[in-house]
């Protein structure tokens, strides 16, 4: 997203829109569009106890990565797939 937006620049042409696709209930999705990591499916209610985290690259994780960290001034839009 970094460079797409900064070759635009220097091109002299208008900016390319960068747009996460997350699934319904990710957290990711909600820190685009609300600036917050969360989902009404993880209210305490309906968290569940043993959950099936992985560490390979955040899947599964409700928390903003340091890759994403270092994306997030470039995205544009988030919207939810399935």
């Amino acid at each position: 997203a970094k460079y797409l937006k900064e070759q635009s620049k220097i091109a002299g042409t208008r900016s390319p829109r960068i747009v996460l696709v997350d699934p319904p209930g990710s957290s990711l999705y909600n820190k685009i569009q609300h600036g917050v990591a969360f989902t009404h499916q993880q209210a305490e209610q309906r968290l569940k106890r043993h959950r099936y985290d992985t560490l390979a690259e955040g899947i599964g994780l409700d928390r903003v990565t340091h890759n994403l960290a270092l994306g997030l001034p470039y995205i544009d839009q988030a919207v939810q797939v399935s």
